[in-house]
């Protein structure tokens, strides 16, 4: 019974961490509106810059996939084209690493703080207010990760269980399982998350943990492949160039962990910050190895699904202001239509 209740503990602090990544991403895609959009477009034609927003809009709104997503509606909607998308998707992987570090030097003690700052925030008469909620999720993603630790802690006095997430297990059914999860929970965040929690308590050796995480990122490509479904190819293509370089990055040190992980276990040093710093060089190295490569990956997505294809023309929308005429614009949009229905 008392084994119920640890699971179920832990089952529901897992959820309202969930639950609160969604809800603090949300809320950050809300406030940034129109005015983001447009200074995305224009910064992203260096593929540097791309790399240091998608990091940045990453590490604020926490979710890689969300960051991905944003991308692929971005180049469906002809705001950023697909080359200056991609250098936002390789920046993402960096973002996540921030998670992993405010867990791993257990700074999520300070969630309190920002939950109480958000709470009262939401009740201030000001321009300021609009902020309150995303300071209370943010507060309310680590609070529930230190439920989660409180929840699953009993677990420490489980012999069977620990002898079996500390035994070396096969570094490739490890990264399929990060990779399943992942896609199960939407988000790479929490599959990092858990993992050095867990590697924090003693549960999880440093030599399975690495390639957990490894897995999340390419588990964390499932919301924008699903996302592109539905969308013409310049958006596809960002979606698969995604997918193309969270799988090519585990390739790349794929055998390096099968070479020397089963030495991961012999840092001395603390292995939820061994773990975390594994992460963000493994992100960091994996982003500036195929930013080098930029132009022939590019090239490589435009031969799999046709350079500069369209599955649809855009229709321009004609805007009315104070110097043209109502029946300017109307006109100028009945031809627009015209055309449009002949190129059908």
């Amino acid at each position: 019974m008392e084994h119920i209740h640890v699971i179920m503990a832990g089952v529901t602090a897992i959820i309202l961490f969930v639950f609160g990544l969604e809800s603090f991403s949300t809320e950050i895609e809300q406030i940034s509106g129109e005015k983001f959009r447009k200074f995305l477009a224009r910064a992203t034609k260096i593929p540097a810059i791309g790399v240091l927003i998608g990091a940045l809009v990453t590490a604020v709104i926490q979710s890689s996939s969300a960051t991905s997503v944003i991308a692929v509606g971005l180049v469906n909607a002809g705001v950023l084209s697909f080359k200056s998308s991609v250098g936002i998707v390789f920046g993402a992987n960096i973002g996540t690493t921030i998670t992993a570090q405010l867990v791993a030097f257990k700074l999520t003690a300070f969630a309190p703080v920002f939950i109480i700052i958000g709470f009262a925030l939401s009740f201030v008469r000001s321009k300021i207010s609009i902020f309150g909620k995303s300071i209370f999720y943010f507060g309310f993603v680590f609070f529930s990760l230190n439920l989660i630790s409180a929840a699953l802690a009993p677990l420490q006095n489980e012999p069977a269980l620990t002898k079996y997430l500390i035994q070396p297990q096969n570094p490739l059914v490890a990264i399929l399982v990060g990779c399943l999860f992942t896609a199960a929970v939407q988000s790479s965040s929490v599959t990092t998350g858990l993992a050095i929690i867990f590697t924090q308590q003693g549960l999880l050796s440093l030599e399975n943990a690495v390639p957990l995480i490894m897995g999340a990122n390419i588990g964390t490509t499932a919301t924008a492949l699903l996302a592109m479904l539905n969308m013409d190819v310049a958006a596809k293509k960002t979606a698969l160039s995604h997918f193309f370089f969270n799988v090519g990055g585990v390739l790349i040190f794929l055998p390096i962990l099968l070479l020397f992980g089963d030495r991961l276990n012999e840092f001395d040093a603390n292995p939820a910050v061994a773990l975390a710093n594994i992460h963000l060089v493994f992100n960091v190295a994996a982003s500036l190895i195929f930013v080098v490569l930029i132009n022939p990956f590019t090239r490589l997505v435009d031969m799999l699904l046709g350079e500069d294809k369209m599955d649809f023309a855009r229709l321009a929308i004609p805007t009315f202001n104070e110097q043209s005429a109502f029946e300017t614009v109307k006109s100028d949009l009945r031809r627009n239509l015209a055309d449009l229905l002949e190129a059908v």
